[in-house]
């Protein structure tokens, strides 16, 4: 069996040769050829490299692949971003430690220099290691330079463990049970020019806060 690799790391067969973010999408170099994917976030670029991977496999020519990137369309609540006199990114569609850890990289490579609080609600279905995978997810906000956790959830507090033992000050952990009063907290803590990342599992219906919030 042939198996052919893809990532951003040297040890992937297809990578590119380079790549850049921006708040409106993803622009990758691969072996001379420009892609342009519409969706936000690090996440799609290993999206469109495996694309790009699977198309080359089917031997479609790049053309194609290149208009098929460039024309998708992204639905609600999928790193969605929204510029108000903040920017609220919503990605309440669902969440995982993975995809979790990659939004908070995004919004830190995209937005570096701005303040940056991160909304987190319970991620669901993990088992018996849902608190390490809270705690570490917590780290990961921390570790990615944000300047803010407020966690939302019977999982709250391992959130805010993880933040505070990576470093965030104990005053800028905030741990709630419920979505309204995450949003009369934020209401009041929101700045000018501050960026929002609003996650959570599915179940946690966290558009609520990211809705309130634009409203």
């Amino acid at each position: 069996m042939n198996v052919v690799t893809f990532g951003i790391s040297d040890s992937a067969n297809i990578r590119p040769d380079e790549y850049v973010l921006d708040e409106k999408g993803v622009t990758i170099s691969l072996d001379g050829i420009g892609y342009y994917l519409p969706l936000y976030g690090i996440h799609n670029v290993y999206n469109a490299v495996a694309a790009i991977a699977v198309a080359r496999h089917f031997d479609v020519n790049a053309g194609i692949v290149r208009d098929a990137l460039a024309s998708f369309q992204n639905i609600d609540m999928r790193s969605q971003i929204i510029e108000k006199e903040y920017v609220v990114i919503n990605d309440a569609y669902n969440s995982n430690p993975l995809s979790s850890r990659y939004a908070l990289m995004s919004a830190a490579a995209v937005y570096a220099g701005r303040r940056k609080i991160a909304v987190l609600g319970d991620m669901k279905e993990l088992g018996a290691e849902s608190a390490r995978y809270h705690r570490e997810t917590g780290q990961a906000a921390a570790e990615c330079g944000f300047d803010m956790l407020v966690a939302v959830g019977d999982m709250a507090r391992h959130y805010a463990d993880g933040a505070t033992g990576a470093g965030m000050p104990v005053d800028c952990v905030q741990a709630f049970q419920t979505r309204s009063e995450a949003i009369s907290y934020l209401r009041g803590a929101l700045r000018e020019r501050d960026v929002v990342l609003v996650k959570g599992s599915r179940s946690m219906k966290m558009e609520e806060i990211a809705d309130a919030l634009v409203r």
